[in-house]
């Protein structure tokens, strides 16, 4: 085997060619689910935060691009705003304060049915507070699932929790709830890295022992429930490889689902 790879940042035709199994989170669909899902949350207009490197990336600018197409089909005003990058001369700090001292500001510009988006992982845990502080909508992390940014932005002890998503996704719905953002924010119920690392790891054996095929799109999806422990959307991204992309439904705090 010449490898497996989850999830890359290179193009996605070239890391195809030279892997044995690519699986990544399906960003071109999440660009048409995440501003459906604002709209759900009662969203007027959609704020994408990021910066040009970031933008540089294939699927990240795809995804920005269905974004902005999505909104104008469903009638919400997309607004592009770049913060500092995280790696320039401010660093992570800088990037974070930013994002602090903006999401009020656009709350005081647009009203507070907003939905702010970022695509960096730093940015995840001041813009949950700043949404949470300002009124405002945040449909999804960047990378969704229960432990990215909602612990650390809600002040949420996790370690006598470990691998149990759904005792941290009560948590989490407990503290939104009781600060007031019931039906305002939303993420996966499954922490999906953790999912395809373990099927991934499950498939290698047996594709070595020549039990499974790499190719069998069905053996994959059913590997990745069984870790998620719940149902995913896993579909060949290009076809002719085993480059595959998966989602899995998103999850809206205080809300019924």
């Amino acid at each position: 085997m010449s490898g497996i790879y989850l999830p890359p940042n290179e193009d996605p035709q070239v890391i195809a060619e030279k892997a044995d199994i690519v699986v990544d989170r399906d960003e071109l669909e999440r660009g048409r689910t995440i501003p459906e899902l604002a709209k759900q949350m009662g969203a007027t207009k959609f704020i994408h935060y990021s910066f040009p490197r970031h933008m540089s990336i294939p699927l990240i600018s795809q995804r920005r691009d269905r974004f902005k197409e999505e909104c104008e089909r469903l009638g919400m005003e997309f607004i592009e705003v770049s913060s500092p990058d995280p790696t320039g001369p401010d660093g992570i700090p800088g990037t974070q304060k930013f994002i602090l001292e903006d999401v009020p500001l656009q709350v005081q510009t647009h009203g507070k049915d907003i939905a702010v988006f970022g695509t960096n992982l730093a940015m995840q845990e001041p813009m949950i507070r700043a949404a949470l502080e300002a009124g405002c909508i945040f449909p999804e992390p960047c990378s969704p699932g229960p432990t990215m940014g909602y612990p650390g932005a809600l002040g949420i002890d996790v370690k006598g929790m470990s691998g149990d998503m759904q005792a941290i996704m009560d948590a989490i719905e407990e503290e939104i709830i009781a600060r007031g953002g019931a039906g305002r924010f939303a993420t996966w119920p499954v922490a999906l890295n953790m999912a395809i690392i373990q099927s991934l790891a499950e498939l290698a054996f047996q594709a070595v022992e020549g039990k499974v095929d790499l190719g069998d799109v069905d053996a994959l999806k059913a590997a990745m429930e069984k870790e998620a422990g719940s149902e995913m959307m896993v579909r060949r991204l290009i076809d002719g490889t085993n480059y595959y992309v998966a989602i899995a439904g998103s999850y809206i705090f205080g809300a019924e689902n």
